[in-house]
């Protein structure tokens, strides 16, 4: 039975040889005289270089482009003489063709170096005005190069390649026809791009009304000088400026104007409605002082109304003055945020002479508050007493805050107690002048028991979620608050030591060593700093040194990410900290050596970790499986001729 088998897996086995010449002669791709290739890589800027076409001529002809890589092939050729050229608009190659030569063997590195091919745009301003106009190239609304024309009026931008750019002529005060050129750039310089440039003037105008209209000297000064009367109207004009900065100012004995001068700029458009009022010029003036408990007050902003309205405000000594009045009724109005006054105004009758002594004091009306939390042995149900008259008392809330509203500027003590607790610092002094005070934070202690206490602070504030442990005569733990705070209460007379502790921190101290005799300790405080970061990166490649995309990498130990090789083969994990990981690479239908690699980041980046892939390859014995499958209905015959070519071209050593 047995020699019957051997019998007919050999009988089996000779039909499959018999199948497999037979397919290959009739499907002459599977099994045809030995050719060979040409390969190799096209590079700009030390990159791969895509969509190259490469063209071969010779013994054969054939046309391919090369791969996001740059990497290009020719296969299937017989032995012979072959001239590959490469071609790719804006480009230029070196060297431009290489002739090959194949005898019984592959030849690889037939490699070329592009370079961008480049043109230039050039041209020039004439009118008004030739040197000295900015010339601005862009692309796409964004501008990329400027240059200035010289004394003939001609610029040139060179060293660009093919696209569409845009040429626009700028100089303050000149209008350019056309305002800006589209030009496009193929394979070659575009003609010449000119410009013609024109002077821009505009008017400054307007009217002058109030207590006298005609015959108002308007000085023009400035960029230009001129000067002009209003006619009957009250009105003026000045024409035929260039762009620039100009200063009006009207005039006339005996008349006052509002405002006094005006600043214009003209930008290529005329500037109307530059208007001015006149009004008698007064001889009087309204003076006095603002006090604030009996010190001068700054700032306070005086309004006049009545026979004239003017503003002012108060000098650094509180003074206040009003000047070039008429005879008239007069109002004044002091007035400044968070303050009250008295009198609330003053009414003033000028007759004929100067009034002085016209008083106000001022009363802060701000209100304000004070704050802070009570920590330790106990938050919720503390008395906290503010020194006023009368004394203001509340109690704080389950978190151990509390607040005092409604204060002005002064100076408040502030207590807190607790019958069977004692309490850091025992009271607190407190200040107002012109704002709120927070922070007014206490340490509570059962009576006969100490605390240790302090703050972490990172950059001058303080740091959050620092783990702080307590260890020696007792053991405690704490996490920092949002100010970076942290109190260890209910402690015995001892030594003590308290470490900080948060991932990707430093603290200096790294420790600190605290005795209690008697009495709580408060200031046990640390700086933390931000640990450093690093980096791993390498690169993934075939064995013929081409960079294989879309392996994937994962990282382990210390810290775990995935990650992909992207089309140069490279890969990196960024943010590490100091440690130990494991970097290995995967992709399907690939090996890689090595199969993973250990690294140590020791206060440094590491690069250059690197694999080699290989595909896989396949025996006789695949063949036979492979055949077995399809007997067996789990394959077709395309999936055995395609083992058994594998097998011819990529056998297994």
């Amino acid at each position: 039975m047995n020699g019957g088998n051997m019998k007919f897996k050999s009988f089996t086995y000779a039909m499959l040889f018999i199948s497999l010449l037979f397919t290959c002669a009739m499907f002459p791709d599977t099994a045809s005289a030995i050719t060979y290739t040409i390969s190799g890589t096209v590079t700009f800027s030390g990159s791969g270089l895509k969509d190259v076409t490469m063209t071969l001529s010779g013994d054969a002809s054939a046309a391919t482009t090369t791969s996001n890589s740059g990497v290009y092939s020719f296969s299937a050729l017989s032995n012979g003489n072959y001239t590959v050229t490469p071609s790719k608009t804006g480009y230029t190659f070196d060297p431009p063709s290489i002739n090959v030569t194949v005898h019984n063997a592959p030849q690889t590195g037939v490699d070329f170096t592009a370079n961008r091919a480049t043109y230039s745009i050039s041209g020039s301003v004439i009118g008004d005005v030739q040197e000295g106009v900015t010339i601005t190239l862009s692309v796409s609304g964004v501008s990329i190069l400027t240059t200035i024309t010289d004394v003939f009026g001609s610029y040139s931008f060179t060293g660009l390649t093919n696209g569409f750019y845009t040429v626009t002529p700028s100089k303050f005060g000149y209008a350019f026809n056309p305002p800006s050129s589209m030009v496009p750039i193929f394979n070659g310089d575009p003609p010449d791009v000119n410009f013609t440039s024109s002077l821009v003037t505009s008017s400054i105008s307007g009217t002058v009304s109030g207590d006298v209209k005609e015959g108002v000297t308007i000085t023009l000064s400035g960029d230009a000088s001129l000067t002009t009367t209003t006619n009957a109207l009250g009105s003026y004009n000045f024409s035929g400026l260039i762009n620039g900065t100009y200063i009006i100012t009207p005039s006339k004995t005996g008349y006052a104007f509002t405002p006094p001068s005006r600043n214009v700029t003209l930008s290529g458009v005329n500037q109307t409605g530059q208007d001015f009022v006149a009004t008698v010029a007064g001889i009087y003036s309204i003076s006095g002082i603002v006090t604030l408990s009996g010190a001068g007050l700054s700032n306070v902003t005086m309004t006049l109304s009545g026979t004239a309205s003017k503003t002012t405000a108060t000098d650094s000594s509180g003074n206040y003055s009003f000047t070039g009045l008429i005879n008239g009724n007069y109002t004044i109005t002091p007035s400044k945020p968070s303050y009250a006054f008295t009198p609330p105004s003053l009414s003033v009758d000028i007759q004929d002479v100067s009034v002085v002594g016209k008083d106000f004091t001022a009363s802060s009306t701000a209100i304000y508050s004070i704050s802070g939390k009570v920590t330790g042995d106990i938050q919720e149900g503390v008395t906290i007493t503010l020194s006023v008259t009368p004394s203001n008392v509340t109690t704080t809330d389950s978190s151990g805050n509390y607040s005092f509203t409604g204060l002005t500027n002064g100076d408040y003590l502030v207590t807190p107690t607790k019958i069977g607790y004692t309490f850091s610092p025992l009271f607190a002094s407190v200040s107002i002048r012109n704002n709120s005070q927070t922070n007014i934070n206490f340490t509570a202690s059962v009576e006969g028991t100490y605390f240790i206490s302090g703050t972490v602070t990172l950059n001058g504030s303080g740091l959050s979620g620092v783990t702080m442990t307590l260890s020696g005569d007792a053991s405690q733990t704490k996490q920092t608050d949002s100010d970076g705070y942290y109190s260890f209460s209910g402690l015995s007379n001892g030594t003590f030591t308290i470490t900080p502790s948060k991932t990707g921190y430093s603290f200096n101290p790294a420790s600190r060593s605290i005795d209690i005799a008697g009495s709580s300790v408060t200031g046990a405080d640390f700086t933390a700093s931000q640990l450093p970061t690093y980096s791993i990166a390498g690169t993934v490649a075939l064995g013929s040194g081409n960079p294989l995309t879309g392996v994937t990498i994962t990282l382990s130990g210390d810290a775990s990410l995935t990650t992909t090789t992207n089309a140069s083969g490279n890969y990196s994990f960024t943010d590490l900290s100091n440690g130990t990981y494991t970097i290995t690479p995967s992709k399907s239908s690939y090996a890689f050596t090595p199969p993973s690699t250990t690294v140590t980041i020791i206060d440094a980046s590491v690069s250059g970790i690197e694999f080699i892939a290989s595909e896989a390859c396949a025996t006789w014995r695949d063949v036979i499986a492979a055949y077995n499958e399809y007997v067996a209905g789990s394959k077709t015959w395309l999936d055995v001729i395609s083992t058994y070519k594998q097998y011819v071209t990529q056998p297994c050593p």
